[in-house]
């Protein structure tokens, strides 16, 4: 591994000792790890080398781990890389013919998507980012729309770019909800008087006829008896930030607006589960 670094003139071997354990200590200081036989090598924020451990074959170069979403889309074009998902994603068939991908990389971009209904995926700028970038594609590949939600959930922000068929651009909205209490304060405020520091304990979402931002935080429990689930709704005012309610309980379930988006996802997601070879189960006989 360090012969294809030092070929690569990301390393010099010949300025540090040799030996084993010190070239241990070398790949350990470029934070090397690998991960679903990919090996990635990064030393502070740059000069990272990605390679594919089998073949040592090299796909990405220069580039920070999450940034990867540059080789599964053309940078003029917009246009998805299926050649880069026929290589390293998983492949499976669907039921009406073509095939189904799904694609991982390290919890931070994940793609979904089939030939027939097109594909969408979604990248945490970084692991700590309170944003997910956003991308869905038309079944031809070409760029369909993009821009930003709040991570872990489905809360449109900023600038939203649309495509037609052709991969032309035809409007830009800017999502970002109205509200003088900003995301950003509302991130604020949940840190320092919730106590929430991390996107997956809370889902967001933005009411525009009442210009109130709503807080939902879920428990889980387990008793002897079997588990049970909770519910806690936070209200907002966006205009001053003053908690119209707090962490209130409202049940197991609640009813929830379903964004295109979401939809979308969860189409591709149910989708590429094949489960026509499934038995019908069997109905009792009285």
């Amino acid at each position: 591994l360090l012969d294809l670094l030092q070929k690569k003139g990301c390393i010099n071997l010949a300025k540090h000792p040799k030996g084993r354990e010190a070239r241990i200590e070398y790949l350990k200081e470029w934070g090397a790890s690998a991960y679903e036989d990919v090996w990635h090598f990064r030393r502070g924020n740059d000069n990272a080398v990605i390679f594919y451990a089998d073949s040592g074959e090299i796909w990405a170069e220069n580039e920070l781990p999450f940034r990867i979403i540059k080789r599964l889309q053309d940078n003029k074009t917009k246009k998805l890389n299926i050649n880069f998902l026929d290589k390293y994603a998983d492949k499976s068939p669907i039921h009406n013919g073509g095939s189904a991908y799904e694609f991982k990389y390290r919890g931070i971009t994940e793609l979904l998507g089939n030939t027939q209904d097109g594909f969408a995926m979604r990248v945490r700028n970084t692991p700590e980012s309170y944003y997910d970038t956003y991308h869905e594609y038309y079944p031809n590949e070409n760029i369909k729309k993009s821009g930003a939600f709040n991570s872990e959930g489905y809360l449109k922000l900023g600038i939203w770019k649309y495509y037609d068929e052709n991969g032309r651009l035809t409007k830009e909205i800017d999502e970002t909800p109205k509200a003088k209490f900003t995301y950003d304060n509302l991130w604020g405020l949940m840190r320092e008087e919730m106590g929430i520091t991390a996107p997956e304990f809370v889902e967001i979402e933005f009411n525009k006829q009442n210009n109130t931002w709503h807080l939902y935080s879920t428990m889980h429990a387990e008793t002897e008896n079997g588990g049970f689930t909770k519910i806690y709704e936070s209200i907002i005012n966006a205009e001053n930030g003053k908690f119209i309610q707090k962490d209130k309980e409202i049940g197991p379930l609640r009813n929830k607006n379903i964004s295109e988006e979401e939809k979308f996802w969860n189409t591709l997601l149910f989708k590429e589960k094949d489960y026509s070879d499934y038995p019908m189960p069997s109905l009792p006989t009285y």
